[in-house]
């Protein structure tokens, strides 16, 4: 054997990571210490350390830091529009060249 990889991909909606606090609405639990560092679409090598980072600074109440995009933060909203349906749409136009008009 030459070559191995095992590992699980996890893939968002928008294709984007989501990391931040998960809401009592999106865990349906009492508590507000769920965080979450995920989906990294494939690219989780080279973003996972520094989010996990930003999570750690978050979940001790500091400021979001500047460096991390603002497109990566978890919100209600932002997971309400990760449906199904988008995410077949994302697929789709990967493999759609738009200027056939098809």
């Amino acid at each position: 054997m030459k070559k191995v990889w095992s590992g699980i991909m996890g893939f968002t909606a928008d294709g984007f990571p989501m990391i931040g606090n998960l809401s009592r609405a999106t865990t349906g639990r009492t508590g507000t210490g769920e965080w979450i560092a995920a989906g990294f679409n494939g690219h989780g090598m080279d973003k996972c350390w520094l989010s996990g980072q930003a999570v750690a600074r978050m979940a001790l109440e500091e400021e979001v830091p500047s460096w991390l995009p603002s497109s990566f933060l978890i919100s209600d909203e932002r997971l309400g529009s990760c449906t199904l349906d988008a995410a077949a749409d994302g697929i789709v136009s990967m493999f759609t060249d738009e200027s056939s008009q098809l």
